[in-house]
């Protein structure tokens, strides 16, 4: 997909991010330590609900996808690197992540949507939190502790002898997967295309008793979490996929001037005592040709301005 164009028009339409608001298994994570970062996903994906220390709340939400390299994130076998998702509230709350977030990426000040700063570097540091699953301690990893997110520009501070600072950049590895961006309101077949995954996880079986401990699952993870949102239904892109292109018939394929002409003959032929059925006929025969409505916008979800502070480990992934 064109994720330049894309991020010229959702500078000028979409949300502008410098502008805010008062208010288990197999798992084998990232090693802990100092990683470099290359952004190349940005995902809406809807109105969510989730449980946080026993309350369900209920929130928009978005996924950031980055590329980690470095000497301890070496490409799997089968070439693909490794990648972390960072998910969290979209809302413009000057308190909240997503905005903390985007002004760390945003350090040269020149974009006002994350979809400009797709592919660009950046320097972190991966953080390991053990968690309880199923009744086993989980190790996590994370790019933030309770200090925050720990994205940086992709540049390293050195201090001489006489304690003068000076930075150096660090070179980062190309991106390995393709661009991708979802935006909500700008959805359209291109975009949806663009982030569908094909194939599935295999089931896994004990391999004593054939029991059936992890089943099949699909790996079109990103369109089924978007489809899944509370507010999928009448969104822009159900509607799009539902009624797709209205069809204009043959007649788009003929010459303008011979529809021109056409259209006085029928008139000329048409008897003077039907006049009303005759244009009936005719008002049936456009009316396909009508343009679609366009969908009604979703309504604003009211941010809890103090979620994304009360608990900074409540989004690990």
């Amino acid at each position: 997909m064109d994720v330049k164009a894309l991020a010229a028009k959702a500078k000028k339409v979409s949300r502008d991010f410098t502008k805010t608001v008062a208010g288990g298994g197999e798992y084998t994570p990232p090693a802990a330590g100092p990683v470099s970062l290359r952004f190349v996903g940005y995902y809406e994906i809807g109105i969510h609900e989730k449980e946080i220390k026993g309350v369900t709340k209920t929130n928009e939400k978005v996924q950031l996808v980055f590329e980690l390299s470095g000497k301890n994130y070496p490409v799997k076998d089968n070439g693909e690197p490794l990648r972390m998702t960072i998910t969290e509230n979209l809302t413009q709350n000057v308190k909240s992540n997503i905005i903390k977030i985007f002004n760390k990426m945003n350090y040269e000040g020149t974009a006002t949507h994350f979809t400009e700063l797709l592919g660009n570097a950046y320097r972190g540091r991966i953080y390991h939190t053990e968690k309880e699953y199923d009744g086993k301690k989980v190790v996590y990893a994370n790019l933030r502790n309770e200090d925050g997110y720990s994205i940086t520009p992709p540049v390293v501070e050195q201090v001489d002898d006489e304690g003068n600072v000076t930075t150096k950049k660090v070179k980062v590895a190309e991106p390995v997967s393709e661009l991708k961006a979802f935006v909500w309101d700008l959805a359209s077949k291109e975009m949806w295309d663009a982030i569908y995954i094909e194939g599935e996880y295999e089931e896994k079986k004990d391999e004593k008793t054939g029991k059936v401990i992890r089943p099949a699952k699909s790996k079109n993870v990103i369109q089924e979490t978007i489809m899944s949102a509370k507010n999928w239904i009448g969104s822009p892109m159900q509607v799009l996929l539902d009624d797709g292109e209205p069809d204009l018939g043959d007649e788009d394929d003929e010459d303008p001037e011979v529809v021109v002409e056409k259209a006085k003959t029928e008139k000329k032929e048409k008897p003077k005592a039907e006049p009303k059925a005759e244009t009936k006929k005719t008002t049936a025969k456009k009316a396909p040709a009508k343009k679609q409505p366009e969908p009604e916008p979703e309504p604003e979800v009211e941010e809890d301005e103090t979620e994304d502070d009360d608990d900074p480990l409540a989004e690990i992934e």
